[in-house]
């Protein structure tokens, strides 16, 4: 659907000077990730037969509490979990990105990404370790990997002014999209393994600057 026919809802937020703007038509869509079902990847050009998914540019941290549970959750991966073990223990698992933190890349994609034909199975290495032990992958992986597909797009008025003040946590930011799409965010449960579990898992606080 192109962009110019999405519905947009934007909150004024004086105090510090910012604007928020959601997109609300593809927060009430019926989006499903298609990785293994035909994803074309995140590429320019058709990257299916690759099975990159969105893995090719490595997972990129949104603090340091991601990167430890990243990091734990790795010491505990086997051979037959993770193609690129080796690897991994030899050079590192992290990275830097303009600053950021991410994980390291292999061959063109993220170091935990097994590759088509891998003998412990493709897909991400945290999936299989999941799997196996009866976590769940969200507990394990980076928190980029397993939220939806949302981008926060900071833009800067003429002055060139910069958010240095209230920064927002994606919890955070999750938990305010759905109050103002009508839904509490500490009630919104889904059934996953015999429980109910949050989107927001057991974090999320209300921005109430941008709620009027």
């Amino acid at each position: 659907m192109p962009l110019d026919t999405h519905e947009w809802i934007s909150f004024e937020d004086d105090n510090h000077r910012r604007t928020w703007v959601f997109d609300a038509t593809f927060l009430r869509s019926n989006w499903s990730c298609v990785y293994g079902a035909g994803c074309k990847g995140v590429l320019d050009d058709d990257a299916t037969h690759m099975g990159q998914g969105c893995c090719s540019y490595g997972a990129h941290f949104i603090d340091e509490e991601d990167v430890q549970t990243v990091v734990m959750a790795s010491a505990r991966l086997r051979p037959h979990h993770w193609q690129f073990i080796r690897k991994g223990k030899a050079g590192g698992i992290l990275d830097s990105d303009d600053g950021v933190t991410t994980t390291r890349l292999v061959d063109g994609a993220c170091i935990f990404l097994n590759r088509p034909g891998f003998k412990g199975g493709s897909g991400c290495a945290f999936h299989h370790l999941a799997a196996e032990t009866g976590e769940r992958k969200m507990d394990l992986q980076p928190d980029v990997c397993w939220q939806l597909p949302l981008r926060l797009d900071d833009q800067t008025d003429d002055y060139g002014y910069n958010i240095v003040r209230a920064p927002v946590h994606i919890h955070d930011l999750n938990a305010t999209i759905l109050h103002a799409l009508g839904y509490d965010h500490k009630r919104l449960t889904y059934r996953f393994q015999g429980r109910d579990y949050r989107l927001t898992d057991v974090h999320g606080e209300l921005v109430s600057g941008v709620l009027g």
